[in-house]
């Protein structure tokens, strides 16, 4: 098929201006402490769960097993921790460490009994702060002392040091946490820890939730996601999602024979990223983009659409069910925004692939 190079948009790319944040939307993976059913789908203390604006299940564990926390990692692997002494692919772990599933095989990532927790310690909350080889960040059920520090059920405990430390200081905040509540799910990112709790827990003149995720910005809690099909049970676990990444070395080609615009591109970096979609704003307006495509047909990095009237720019990004990934930078370095109509609910950034 004859082609003629029409631009890329790597060339494009040092034209276009740092516009607007993305809207802000909940998405996020979790596990339930009992068999939930909002807006009609099963989901069990056994397996992890996507909510993007609807629900799924994301990862199944075998029968019985009791998820405490979750953390997705960018490789698309899983931190899980448990609740009781649970057998995983022929090893027993305790409700005080922290495995690594990737998808076919349970290992040790974090060993309680190793790193000194008492026999009893539940972690029962989760996630790096970081990225993958980020600090560990952990709560626990109950009162827990560690190193001469007693830390309470809504703390979030950083497990990385030589000693623990706080990473979250719930009765430092204001206001303060009640020591009667137990944070059961936790994450961090952009400066926001999000939250969820096991019972209502009143902050000020707002009462949480068990199935709300809180946020707190330093200074303040606020609501992030409520759902009214949510009628029992709380959040087991709670998980923000990966970035998808980022693509490199786009170009787009006018096919002569059909009028068709053909796009080919290099592959993220980032193996959470599931999928590609195309994005078309008007030139001059580089801020205007939306997707008009989200998914790569045949897995081959590209793709032919239409020829659209007037003077179009073209962008192609990463997206897992969660998240979309990075739209690129401009001259100046800032990332371009993620515009009105997106293949996912949230932007996650991550790594820049080359």
């Amino acid at each position: 098929m004859g082609t003629r190079a029409i631009r890329t948009l790597l060339t494009a790319a040092a034209l276009l201006a740092a516009g607007p944040a993305p809207r802000a939307a909940a998405s996020f993976y979790f596990t339930p402490d009992i068999p939930v059913t909002p807006t009609g789908v099963n989901i069990l203390a056994s397996e992890i769960a996507l909510f993007n604006g609807a629900y799924g299940i994301q990862s199944s564990h075998p029968a019985g097993t009791l998820l405490d926390g979750v953390h997705r990692m960018s490789n698309g692997s899983w931190l899980i921790s448990v609740e009781s002494p649970t057998l995983l692919g022929g090893a027993t772990f305790q409700p005080s460490d922290v495995i690594l599933y990737d998808g076919t095989q349970y290992v040790s990532f974090y060993s309680g009994a190793l790193n000194g927790l008492p026999e009893d310690t539940n972690i029962d909350a989760l996630f790096l702060d970081g990225g993958d080889a980020g600090n560990l960040i952990v709560s626990f059920d109950v009162p827990t002392t560690l190193g001469g520090t007693t830390f309470d059920p809504a703390d979030l405990v950083d497990l990385s040091g030589a000693l623990p430390s706080l990473f979250f200081d719930a009765s430092a905040a204001t206001p303060p946490i009640p020591v009667a509540s137990n944070v059961t799910g936790a994450d961090a990112r952009a400066g926001l820890v999000y939250l969820t709790f096991d019972v209502p827990t009143t902050l000020g003149a707002v009462t949480y939730l068990p199935g709300d995720v809180v946020t707190w910005n330093g200074a303040s809690f606020a609501l992030h996601h409520r759902d009214a099909g949510w009628v029992s049970g709380f959040f087991h676990g709670l998980a923000l999602p990966a970035s998808p990444g980022s693509v490199s070395n786009l170009t787009v080609f006018q096919a002569e024979a059909t009028s068709e615009l053909i796009l080919s591109w290099n592959a993220t970096c980032a193996p959470v990223g599931q999928d590609y979609g195309i994005y078309q704003g008007t030139i001059g307006n580089w801020t205007s983009h939306v997707a008009i495509d989200c998914t790569d047909d045949g897995g081959d990095r590209t793709e032919a659409i239409p020829v659209a009237a007037g003077m179009r720019y073209y962008l192609v990004v990463p997206h897992s069910d969660a998240a979309v990934g990075s739209f690129g930078s401009d001259s100046a370095g800032v990332e371009r925004p993620a515009g009105a109509v997106t293949c996912a609910p949230v932007q996650v950034l991550g790594p820049t692939c080359p």
